[in-house]
Order: C-alpha cells, then sequence, then structure tokens
C-alpha cells in the first residue's frame, strides 16, 4: 500500500512495469511503429494514450511533451454523463522515448495486458498493441520477440505483488478491466468480419487498415453496454463510479 505521503500518480507514473531491458529498442521498436509483416501501413499512426485523471497529472506536472491542441479524446458514453476513456496524440518517437516524456501507464505496459478480476485478483497476460493481436489471431509470425515468451512473463507478473497492488487500485483497475472487454470486442468482430478473412495475404493488411480507420473493427454498441455493464458492478464492488477519490 501506499504510504500517507505518496500520491498515487506520483508512484505509478515513476514505476517501471517493463521486465525487459532496453525494451522498445531491441527489435526496434515494433510495439511502437506500424509495422506489420510484409511492410508497412499506408497510414501510419502510433498513439499515446492517458486515462483522463493519469492526463490530468501530467498536466499539472507539466509533463505533456506532444502538442496539447491535437489531443483526441477516445471514449465511450455511458448516459448520465459518464463517459470512459482517455485522451490520445499521435506519437513519432518511434520507441525511443525513455529520456524524452514520463510514459503513461499503457505505453508501459506493453506489449502485455495483465487480465485481472475486479477485485484486483491477477489472472493472465494478454497481447495489448492491436497489430501483435491481429498477428496472434490470424496466425501471422509474430514481429516482437517478447511476445514468444509470453509465459516468462506471465511468471514475472505473478512474482510482483507490488506492481499487482498498484494496479489494483479502483480508478486504474478499472481501466485495465474496460481495456479487456475492448480487446476482446475487437477479436470477436475481427473474426466475424467477412471482408478481412476472404482477403489474400498480399491484401490482408490494407484491408485490415481500412476497416480500423473506418470504426469496423469494433462493434461499438456492444462495447458501450459491456462497459456499462461493468461499470455498474464496478459501482457495486467499489463505490461511486467515475470519481477516483471516492472510493
Amino acid at each position: 500500500m501506499l504510504k500517507k505521503t505518496e500520491n498515487y500518480w506520483d508512484v505509478l507514473s515513476s514505476t517501471d512495469f517493463v521486465f525487459e531491458e532496453n525494451c522498445w529498442q531491441t527489435c526496434e521498436s515494433v510495439c511502437c511503429e506500424p509495422v506489420v509483416p510484409g511492410g508497412v501501413l499506408r497510414f501510419p499512426q502510433t498513439w499515446v494514450f492517458y486515462m483522463f485523471e493519469e492526463f490530468k497529472y501530467f498536466e499539472k506536472k507539466e509533463q505533456i511533451p506532444l502538442n496539447k491542441s491535437k489531443h483526441k479524446e477516445l471514449s465511450v458514453e455511458l448516459g448520465n454523463g459518464v463517459r470512459v476513456g482517455g485522451l490520445c496524440n499521435q506519437c513519432n518517437h518511434q520507441g525511443r522515448c525513455k529520456d524524452k516524456m514520463t510514459l503513461p501507464l499503457f505505453c508501459k505496459l506493453c506489449p502485455f495486458l495483465p487480465v485481472m478480476d475486479i477485485d484486483g485478483k491477477f489472472h493472465d497476460i494478454e497481447l495489448l498493441n492491436l497489430i501483435d493481436l491481429t498477428v496472434e489471431q490470424m496466425n501471422f509470425a509474430p514481429r516482437c520477440s517478447i511476445v514468444g515468451q509470453k509465459e516468462k512473463y506471465l511468471n514475472m507478473w505473478k512474482n510482483s505483488p507490488g506492481l499487482l497492488r498498484l494496479l489494483s487500485y479502483p480508478y486504474t483497475l478499472f481501466h485495465l478491466l474496460a481495456a479487456k472487454i475492448t480487446l476482446d470486442n475487437y477479436k470477436k468482430t475481427l473474426l466475424n468480419n467477412p471482408k478481412i478473412l476472404k482477403s489474400s495475404s498480399a491484401a490482408f493488411w490494407s484491408s485490415w487498415e481500412l476497416e480500423l480507420i473506418t470504426g469496423r473493427l469494433f462493434d461499438k454498441e456492444q462495447l458501450r453496454i459491456d462497459i456499462s455493464k461493468l461499470c455498474d458492478e464496478f459501482t457495486e464492488e467499489h463505490g461511486r463510479f467515475p470519481s477516483f477519490d471516492s472510493f
């Protein structure tokens, strides 16, 4: 647990969650670049994502290095003025960002998302990057060397109770659970997309990119329903959402 004198966001922002030394540089930082098997995407974009409260913290500390005016909201409206998500902006650091900016949580977690339950109990890890997740779902050869070491990293997480306690703080835990729902929604929608499944191997990534850009790789209504349900369950378990201070 945190000491009374410690601020949660101070501790979270200063904690390194990457187990691989020099990660992002040992494999040409493929998790930070839009490189796909056989080439690159036509509209290459790599995004940095901040949870809303996380963004406020970095903004207050003047640690938002990217153009603030270009930050875009990525959220799901749940009704009654409640929205879940955060702010994102395009990043051009190509994995060489460690000494240039303070990384937000979801950057530091790559390439694996810790899978936890509503009580904060750790269960598994899952690929967090959409390209790597697509490669896995389509049985393509992986881009990232770490992806093939899932058991190693699973054991590392199991033996890191301090990191897991930090992630089990309600506000952060909620967003990890919402991320898992979003990834499951993506996988299901991807594998039920006839345009992509019928694409030849040479045309796969151009078809995939078009479907992603036009929003057809997420079932947005089902995503809203599932995250709304999570919000209700989370409120019953932990208290009123979305105020972090209310827990």
